[in-house]
């Protein structure tokens, strides 16, 4: 019977993994991995970890504490030698240790038996560290840290705690030189600390002991201190700690434009498994408690510390998936779980549902594609590197997103103008609003006097009551860009389906510029150039020699040389026909 139990624990075990495992290698979409690259590609070639910016034009030579340096390290040796499947690869590994861990954690409740389907809900869970960014480590970290501490609790280790304090510091000084995220191992360290001595201290409160005693508790105390001193081992010392207090400081704006950073939304469908695990593990906790009230307060603390962190910021769902779920299945396992066809019944439909969940939303994710990044276009960067004589003297403007992947393949002919670093926190809310309306912008654009700019393509329209030539008015939808850089001061140099670019008229020389801007065929404004077109506004040779130039650009994937010259054999069709009967097709 015992062989038996074994066996049915490693095959849930395994059928839990290879089910999780399906969204390991989703694609990489983390605008923020370039710059990441580019630092540890620096660091590399010049043998110096940066400690002002180099990136960009806006912060050149101010402090940037590169807190990530050592994964950037390691990110930039694997993508010499594997380019982005290597760091995939890296992540599905790391996700695969996350489940190790977790595991390990299970088998010390006894619990193994349920991982095919604790192992899936765990890796749903996740899914907001599922892409190749430095978190990953934070992740590995955090779940190994609540397997020893719960090792500790539990005294499956020895009582001799001097050779585990240096373990501990040798751990978090390697955390902190790759991600930030110790600080919530250090909150780990408190949060059993504060549950165990509540916990030995019970008979204080209740009066049947004269003072309160610190023993058990100590060793958590002393884990968090040698965390935290060796958190210092790094190459700006105390400096660290600015960036927390940056991102503190940052709060409200940061909540308010970047995703992660917004509290969790119930309309958010790739949420709905954390919050499932939060509803279920508080459930689990609860109905124990009333029952038995033996529930470590350890638990209950870290419970209640990671919920409300959780709640309030997206990004950190991860840390109570881990210690919610974990928490979860040690209440279980301390009862004894209920038998029959009715939990059968709940343990069969939960997994059904989480292989649906699979079905809905993690495989339409994979497209056959490596990487999904939004904010990229090879394209524009082969333009810009093919006329940097021209264009990389100019202060170049772009948004959040693009910031990393520009710096990356333009350093150091350009300099960018933001990225996704902590130290353009500030520029955020000013970069966002200077879109919401012409005055906002034109004083962004005096403020900063950038004479290049990447735009992004997007939805928004202005309305232009145009009159033609023959007399006729309508009313043309133009792009948002030509409003705010408007023809006369600006050139449309190159746009494909990511971007557009254009160059302020009086920083480009004209033979360059007669050699490469777009005065009809632009970015989203096709449609009003071929009504010009039907109404004779413009003679079809000077559009045709830009259609020319535009369909034989390299054929990339952000290009759109095939749609356009299908477009222009239409229009030119259509052109032969009663211009009346064929507008509505263009």
């Amino acid at each position: 019977m015992e062989k038996l139990s074994a066996n049915f624990n490693r095959i849930s075990a395994v059928a839990g993994f290879v089910v999780s495992a399906a969204s390991f290698f989703l694609p990489v979409i983390n605008p923020d991995l370039f710059w990441h690259l580019a630092s540890g590609r620096f660091i590399l070639e010049t043998g110096k970890i940066p400690d002002v910016d180099f990136l960009s034009w806006t912060m050149s030579g101010k402090e940037w504490l590169d807190f990530e340096w050592f994964t950037q390290i390691v990110y930039w040796l694997l993508f010499l030698k594997g380019g982005l499947p290597a760091l995939l690869i890296l992540k599905a590994f790391i996700l695969g240790a996350c489940l190790f861990f977790f595991w390990k954690l299970s088998r010390l409740y006894n619990l193994e038996k349920l991982s095919f389907i604790s192992f899936p809900l765990l890796t749903l869970g996740l899914l907001p560290n599922n892409d190749v960014r430095p978190e990953n480590f934070t992740l590995l970290f955090f779940t190994a840290q609540l397997y020893f501490l719960e090792s500790a609790r539990l005294g499956k280790i020895g009582s001799k705690t001097t050779g585990y304090a240096a373990f501990v510091s040798a751990g978090f000084c390697l955390w902190a030189n790759l991600h930030a995220g110790y600080l919530y191992g250090l909150a780990l360290f408190l949060v059993y600390f504060l549950g165990e001595g509540f916990e030995e201290n019970l008979p204080w409160i209740y009066g049947k002991r004269g003072r309160v005693i610190v023993k058990k508790s100590a060793v958590y105390l002393k884990y968090f201190f040698a965390g935290g001193l060796a958190s210092f081992l790094n190459p700006y010392l105390w400096k660290i700690y600015k960036v927390a207090w940056n991102h503190q400081a940052h709060l409200n704006t940061l909540q308010e434009y970047i995703q992660e950073w917004k509290p969790f939304d119930l309309t958010n469908a790739y949420q709905w498994p954390y919050v499932f695990i939060l509803v279920f593990s508080f459930s689990v906790i609860l109905a124990r408690f009333i029952k038995s009230r033996d529930v470590p307060y350890a638990h209950l603390a870290g419970m209640f510390f990671f919920a409300y962190s959780s709640a309030n910021y997206s990004r950190h769902s991860i840390f109570f998936s881990v210690t919610g779920l974990s928490f979860a299945i040690f209440a279980i396992s301390r009862g004894r779980l209920p038998s029959g066809k009715t939990t059968a019944g709940a343990v069969a439909a939960v997994f059904i549902c989480i292989l649906i969940y699979f079905r809905a939303f993690i495989f339409p994710m994979y497209s056959g594609r490596i990487s999904a990044f939004e904010d990229a276009s090879g394209g524009a960067v082969n333009f810009l590197k093919a006329n940097s004589e021209h264009l990389a003297k100019l202060k170049m403007f772009n948004y959040w997103g693009w910031g990393g992947y520009l710096g990356f393949h333009l350093y150091p002919e350009y300099r960018v103008f933001i990225d996704g670093r902590y130290i353009f926190h500030s520029f955020l809310e000013e970069t966002e609003n200077s879109r919401n309306n012409p005055e906002n912008w034109n004083k962004f654009l005096a403020k900063w006097d950038f004479r290049l700019a990447i735009i992004p393509r997007g939805e928004s329209k202005v309305a232009v009551k145009h009159r033609f030539k023959n007399g006729k008015t309508a009313v043309l939808y133009r792009p948002a860009y030509l409003a705010y850089l408007p023809k006369k001061n600006w050139a449309v140099v190159y746009w494909d389906k990511k971007c557009v670019i254009l160059a302020e008229r009086n920083s480009a020389s004209r033979n360059w510029l007669k050699m490469n801007e777009y005065k009809y065929l632009r970015a989203d404004d096709t449609f009003n150039l071929a009504m010009a077109v039907l109404e004779n506004e413009i003679p079809v040779k000077d559009v045709e020699r830009e259609i020319l130039r535009f369909i034989n650009l390299p054929d990339l994937e952000e290009s759109m040389g095939k749609e356009t010259k299908v477009w222009w054999e239409r229009l030119l069709k259509a052109k032969n026909k009663a211009p009346q009967t064929n507008r509505g097709a263009f």
